[in-house]
């Protein structure tokens, strides 16, 4: 999937951008993030997933993303 159509999404859901992490179980992993300078709360972290031409945002409750993406 191009990262226009990634953009698009996550712009749909409120964020302003992406920045691309890596790979999760055979799902590319984005994180969605905002680009305006001002801090924002936005609980559990999240990540959009896409795999194919399935694209999907994941709060990531459990830390499973988070602790593979951002090891110690």
């Amino acid at each position: 999937m191009h990262n226009d159509t990634i953009k698009a999404f996550a712009i749909q859901q409120g964020f302003q951008d992406i920045k691309p992490l890596g790979k999760y179980n055979d799902f590319d992993i984005y994180q969605p993030i905002f680009t305006d300078g001002k801090t924002h709360i936005v609980g559990f972290p999240q990540y959009i997933l896409v795999k194919d031409e399935d694209i999907s945002l994941k709060i990531d409750s459990k830390f499973e993303i988070t602790k593979i993406m951002f090891p110690d």
